[in-house]
């Protein structure tokens, strides 16, 4: 049995993932850096094509909340050994519960505020 080590989690507003270049970013965070958990805002993918987006990046799990017309999407990406339980969803959030390497388990909450000046108090309530 190898040493143990810390769980890796990467936060990106990804603004699309529509460009390749960003898409080729994303592959190598989770291959070669070996990140253990994703979570992505404005990925402006519908729940079926972020499905299609996991599986070409190899991403053991995945769960997403779909765009709003042509803005938003969210996208929770997880490796193998990471087991993750849905707490709540929202246009705005994923809420979890994560369990991974090294036996940790915690809260995670990837949080996206409405971009809209006005509008943001509504993100936070």
């Amino acid at each position: 049995m190898g040493p143990s080590r810390e769980m890796t989690i990467l936060c990106w507003n990804v603004r699309g993932l529509g460009n390749p270049r960003t898409f080729r970013a994303l592959k190598y965070l989770l291959r070669d850096k070996k990140t253990d958990v994703i979570f992505l805002s404005e990925t402006k993918k519908t729940i079926q094509q972020m499905a299609g987006v996991s599986a070409q990046l190899g991403a053991m799990g995945h769960f997403s909340v779909s765009r709003n017309s042509r803005a938003g999407g969210l996208a929770l990406l997880w490796q193998h050994g990471v087991k993750v339980s849905i707490r709540s969803i929202s246009s705005g959030h994923i809420d979890v519960m994560i369990e991974g390497v090294a036996q940790t388990c915690f809260h995670f909450t990837g949080f996206y505020g409405n971009p809209e000046l006005a509008s943001r108090k509504y993100s936070w309530e």
